[in-house]
């Protein structure tokens, strides 16, 4: 078997080189043929990735947070090559949904780790008794069972988790990316109630398979998953495998209504009753007066209109065998040793 590793060296937990290299030489003790590649500007990683379908690897691993795996799933959609990730990032939301082992950005076993990476620039040398949290998801990667999961598109671009057109893009243009290297997900909370307080709900109108809604809405949210930004479980009945996306409509005008869906869904609900209308759909088409902002996977890339669809099966993926079953309806294609 032939593996490579795509790697951003900046991500959120600082440099891993050392602890990657330790890693791709237990593959290689085991047999397998396995590369290890940093990237170096932003979406080099789809680039590396799509030229490794035709090399062939049979398996990919994204070594970063959810944008290294996001670029690395775009360039092995629709192929027969496997992805596997090992969290590096501060947020990791693939890797919670999952279940991949992954801690949060103020653990203190990241911090450490930030600190040494740091101190390793400046030419110090690590101790060699620091235990790295690297081993534990890459142990985990290789008892992983493969499995086909669907893919949403939308302009060009394909998305794991969400798409989303409206206020919470708004607010991922507004998130600096240092912010979320230090913070992970908690470096939303701020913007998300400051373009709360001026945010405008536009005249929208969503075209779903079988009907159409217009009105003032202030978010449209297309889910493959459930789990929203690694903590909010705004898609409930979404699984990853159904060949359907959770499309979730946002009614509103304003300040008022925006904070009512935010308290709503930080209290554990899918948002304010009454003022929300959800779908199973394997289209949808958004447009809207004035255009609006569209994110895939929190990366904005494109304004409205757009047309946004469901891509069956698109990808194929590492899933611990510890995954919560009901994200799935279909069984696994096979163990991940079934690759060697």
């Amino acid at each position: 078997m032939r593996a490579l590793f795509i790697y951003n060296p900046v991500s959120g937990q600082g440099n891993v080189t050392r602890e990657l290299e330790q890693c791709v030489g237990r593959l290689i003790a085991r047999g397998w043929d396995a590369d290890l590649v940093p990237t170096q500007r932003r979406l080099e990683a789809t680039e590396i990735a799509r030229r490794a379908t035709a090399v062939p690897y049979g398996l990919v691993v994204a070594v970063g947070g959810d944008g290294t795996v996001s670029e690395v799933a775009n360039g092995l959609a629709g192929s027969d090559v496997v992805m596997g990730v090992i969290p590096t990032g501060t947020t990791n939301v693939w890797a919670l949904q999952m279940g991949i082992p992954s801690l949060p950005p103020w653990h203190p076993r990241k911090v450490v780790n930030r600190v040494l990476a740091d101190l390793e620039e400046m030419g110090w040398s690590r101790p060699a008794n620091v235990p790295s949290w690297l081993s534990d998801a890459f142990g985990s990667l290789l008892t992983s069972e493969v499995r086909a999961v669907d893919m949403g598109a939308v302009d060009g671009r394909y998305f794991l988790l969400w798409c989303g057109v409206g206020y919470d893009a708004r607010v991922a243009e507004r998130v600096l990316p240092e912010d979320t290297r230090r913070l992970g997900v908690l470096a939303y909370l701020a913007p998300a109630f400051s373009v709360a307080i001026d945010y405008v709900a536009p005249r929208m109108l969503v075209e779903l398979d079988d009907r159409q809604l217009e009105g003032d809405v202030l978010m449209v949210l297309a889910a493959n998953a459930p789990l929203y930004g690694g903590v909010l479980h705004l898609a409930p009945l979404a699984r990853l495998d159904d060949g359907l996306l959770d499309v979730s409509v946002y009614r509103g005008e304003g300040v008022g209504t925006t904070v009512r869906h935010l308290t709503a869904a930080l209290a554990g609900r899918v948002g304010s009753e009454g003022l929300l209308e959800m779908a199973q759909v394997t289209r949808l088409s958004v447009a809207s007066l004035p255009s609006q902002a569209v994110h895939a996977d929190a990366e904005v890339c494109a304004t409205t209109p757009v047309d946004i669809s469901v891509v069956p099966r698109g990808l194929r993926v590492l899933v611990p065998r510890e995954a919560n079953p009901d994200l799935f309806v279909e069984r696994p294609l096979g163990a991940v040793t079934a690759l060697e």
